[in-house]
């Protein structure tokens, strides 16, 4: 049987559009979030109390746009 008391939803804002987006975290530590307004895809993960790095990658219509991925 499942419990929930150790489910908590971590908030926060997104980089690209600054829509509000939340999750929760799974059983790797990872909490995976794709913002509804601008489908920008996050993953936030806690190393410690005071560390945590959020990844972002970008929606598919802006990654295909950039000059740098022609640079290299």
């Amino acid at each position: 049987m499942a419990t929930y008391d150790d489910w908590k939803v971590f908030k926060w804002y997104c980089p690209n559009c600054g829509n509000l987006v939340s999750g929760c975290q799974n059983g790797n530590g990872e909490i995976k979030v794709l913002c509804k307004k601008c489908s920008t895809k996050m993953i936030r993960l806690i190393r410690s109390s005071v560390h945590e790095t959020i990844e972002v990658y970008a929606p598919d219509e802006q990654a295909d746009d950039c000059d740098y991925r022609n640079a290299i």
